[in-house]
């Protein structure tokens, strides 16, 4: 390996710390709150060398949102690409959801900030465009392991709606959470579980059936 070989690599390996350490702040202070000294501090960097990386907090936190529409891309491209029936698929796809909140909440949080219009106001019209590139691109992919069950109907969609109804459960636990229910993550998966039997349930009576 040469210099600049090794150079590169090391440099890509302080970013993915860099995005380490902001993924545990933005998740304990939250967006608003964090300061650029608390993420360099957490990261072990003097102010100055987080600046060699990421030119503000905001574009910190977008290449948050980047980094988690890639978790997201390569865990629906995982699902299709296996040789499991299109049911069995579909029912994965909702497991996945349910994986990436629990392994990466500050990703999910991340997406969240996508309904804020101030936020996106904010966006320069590159970051912007790509944003809803990578998006669509999500979107489509799960359309398309939806449509392998359901190729007359409309898989888009229907995988829009499979992750509006699931933001709505996360929604509905999270409040219950926040007014002092007893947190116990095997109900909480149960409580997903069942909402998806009444979502795949539905869809069968539907006609688009799995």
């Amino acid at each position: 390996m040469g210099v600049r070989e090794r150079r590169q690599r090391e440099r890509e390996s302080r970013r993915r710390d860099i995005l380490l350490a902001a993924e545990q702040v933005f998740g304990e202070k939250g967006f608003q709150s964090a300061t650029i000294e608390d993420l360099a501090a957490r990261a072990e960097l003097s102010v100055g060398t987080l600046y060699l990386y990421f030119k503000s907090k905001e574009e910190l936190f977008i290449s948050l949102i980047f980094e988690a529409m890639s978790v997201f891309h390569g865990g629906l491209l995982k699902i299709r690409r296996s040789s499991r029936p299109p049911a069995a698929k579909l029912r994965e796809v909702w497991a996945f959801f349910i994986r990436f909140r629990e392994e990466h909440p500050m990703y999910y949080k991340a997406l969240l900030h996508l309904h804020d219009a101030d936020f996106t106001r904010s966006l320069s019209p590159p970051v912007r465009e790509a944003i809803l590139q990578r998006s669509g691109e999500n979107f489509d992919l799960g359309g398309l392991i939806v449509s392998e069950g359901a190729p007359d109907g409309r898989p888009r969609s229907f995988i829009e709606l499979l992750w509006a109804a699931f933001m709505g459960l996360v929604y509905i636990q999270d409040t219950r959470r926040n007014l002092s229910r007893a947190y116990d993550p095997r109900k909480d998966r149960a409580f997903f579980r069942r909402a998806y039997g009444v979502l795949e349930l539905g869809l069968a009576r539907a006609g688009g059936g799995l």
